[in-house]
């Protein structure tokens, strides 16, 4: 952050001059680096492109894309000096033979790396950053890019894809080179001797491969499944097993998918569907339903009690027969004790 201006992100960069080089070995990036014109005025000074070029990688003409690439070539080579070998991409069309190519940033500016004064007239550095040190073995990567781009009317199956190998000076060996897809899997391969084909000049390699591009569009939001990265460049005759995740509260029971041809696809034995390539294909996905929401059960209806009118009489109230029985003795003691009243009065009179 300075003077109110604050630049985010950076990447760290592996250098080629061994761990004494600044941190480590490494030296960190700022994005705001790879654009033409800095956020932070200072950064602006007249030079600016030529001292982006000391990244060799870097083309600041282009977008950084996060991923991998659409489709790009892998080529082992070893030799000594590092500048003694560039590459170029090219494209060839099948029926007509007509070769596009691709020329790369890193070789045509290959004579301005800049050297930091460690070099003296003859010197060379090889890949692992020594000076005048021996042969190594190193992985060249590059994405085809522009030569995606085909004729209105053809399809990218029209054209053989490869590359030039090129030797500049000393001895190049090529090993292997392969052409990948945006998943990263190996889609067509050309080997060289185990020890490597030698290149003492131009040597163009093509991979004789009909490519084919399946799109698989993106979910739409709420949808209930995901399904990504499997929009990619395949070999024709190729089976692409999809998988994907269904969100919670969501059934695949009459999931379907079809391509643009109307062909649905089947499961296989794991249940996954599974399209073979023979033409570029789009596909289209239905029936992700979301499970219904339980129906609640009824409550249970009240009980009524109906009585038999039969039986609907007046109940009497009960007899307690205890008390009953106290009133009677009371009673009777109440006559026995009267009658004797009436005994005595009785005998008095007769007396007198």
């Amino acid at each position: 952050r300075a003077d109110g201006v604050e630049l985010k992100g950076a990447f760290l960069v592996a250098n080629s001059w061994g761990e004494s080089w600044q941190n480590g070995g490494y030296v960190w990036l700022m994005y705001d680096a790879l654009n033409e014109m800095s956020e932070y005025e200072e950064l602006n000074f007249e030079d600016r492109v030529i001292t982006m070029d000391q990244f060799c990688f870097v083309d600041w003409r282009t977008d950084v894309v996060s991923g991998l690439p659409e489709l790009y070539v892998e080529a082992d080579v070893t030799a000594a000096n590092r500048e003694s070998v560039t590459l170029e991409l090219v494209r060839k069309d099948v029926q007509t033979e007509a070769v596009n190519t691709e020329s790369l940033y890193m070789y045509t500016y290959r004579n301005y790396h800049p050297t930091y004064d460690l070099l003296k007239q003859g010197d060379y550095l090889n890949f692992n950053g020594e000076v005048n040190g021996g042969a190594s073995k190193v992985t060249f990567t590059h994405a085809y890019n522009s030569l995606l781009n085909v004729e209105e009317g053809k399809s990218i199956s029209d054209y053989r894809y490869g590359i030039n190998v090129k030797r500049v000076s000393g001895d190049v060996l090529l090993h292997s080179v392969r052409l990948k897809n945006a998943k990263g899997e190996v889609i067509a391969e050309v080997k060289m001797p185990d020890e490597g084909k030698k290149i003492t000049g131009t040597e163009s390699v093509y991979f004789d491969t009909d490519l084919l591009k399946l799109t698989v569009p993106e979910a739409e939001q709420n949808s209930g499944y995901h399904m990504e990265g499997y929009s990619a460049y395949y070999p024709k005759g190729a089976e692409v097993t999809l998988e994907y995740i269904l969100d919670e509260g969501y059934t695949d029971e009459k999931m379907t998918v079809a391509t643009d041809k109307g062909t649905a696809l089947s499961r296989n034995a794991e249940g996954k569907f599974v399209v073979t390539m023979e033409e570029d294909t789009v596909l289209s996905i239905t029936g992700v339903e979301k499970i219904p929401e339980p129906t609640p059960a009824p409550s249970p209806a009240p009980t009524v009690i109906v009585s038999d009118p039969s039986e609907s009489k007046t109940e009497k109230p009960p007899v307690r027969t205890g008390f009953i029985i106290s009133v009677v003795v009371v009673v009777c003691v109440a006559v026995v004790a009267a009658v004797a009243v009436i005994c005595a009065v009785l005998r008095k009179k007769k007396k007198s």
